[in-house]
């Protein structure tokens, strides 16, 4: 009803990832850049972290979208699965889902995998979404991972919620940080940032006009906080 009534062409507001209305605040930007630079030089290990609704599964389906068709990748979106399961995605995932059966050590298997694709210049990435929900074991493996691939064919990203970090905290030490490559953080957005979202969204969906007057912008940014989700 309203898109009739606004002139548009499709709804610029719903809460799932649309990646047609990709907009990119400060934060989002210098993350997705980081994030994109450190797959061109094939990074070990990735993390991006944020408070919920700020936009990390917008950034990490970007991401998805620009990988090299060569690239192999597993994306997880649920790592609180049981140890077996986690590896039959990562395996599914990188083409090598009928070499592992349940109870098999699996670290073996997929090093042996990604020194076959070395020999190809073929790269991996395995993409962990909702990282602070990792069973410690599965941190651990995928830190050993990183250590024991052929140098620059494994790339590993971690999207979680900031409490994250205290999780790989517990894992690495204090230290963390110096066994990541990249961290991104993303910040919610400032008012000035929340009015050009809002308007980009809007564009996007065929307006042809500024529907939301200032004041109405102060006070979606004042409810909203300036995270993308709540403001949608």
């Amino acid at each position: 009803m309203y898109c009739k009534h606004f002139s548009l062409d499709k709804k610029p507001f719903q809460l799932c990832s649309d990646n047609t209305f990709l907009w990119l605040g400060k934060t989002h930007a210098r993350a997705l850049d980081a994030l994109k630079k450190g797959l061109e030089e094939n990074a070990g290990l990735m993390v991006l972290t944020g408070d919920v609704g700020t936009g990390k599964t917008t950034l990490i389906h970007e991401m998805l979208h620009t990988l090299p068709t060569e690239t192999a990748c597993a994306h997880i979106t649920d790592p609180s699965l049981e140890l077996h399961y986690l590896f039959a995605a990562v395996a599914q995932g990188l083409g090598f889902g009928d070499l592992y059966r349940e109870g098999e050590k699996f670290a073996p298997i997929l090093i042996d995998h990604l020194e076959q694709d070395a020999q190809k210049e073929r790269n991996a990435v395995i993409i962990i979404d909702e990282a602070h929900l990792i069973p410690d074991r599965f941190l651990t493996e995928l830190f050993s991972w990183t250590a024991s691939a052929p140098k620059k064919m494994l790339t590993i990203i971690l999207a979680g919620q900031l409490e994250f970090h205290s999780v790989i905290e517990k894992n690495l030490g204090d230290a963390w940080q110096d066994h990541v490559d990249v961290h991104a953080e993303l910040s919610p957005l400032d008012e000035e940032q929340t009015r050009a979202y809002i308007n980009r969204r809007l564009e996007l969906a065929g307006s042809r006009r500024n529907i939301f007057i200032i004041a109405a912008i102060q006070q979606i940014h004042a409810y909203s906080k300036g995270f993308p989700r709540l403001i949608n």
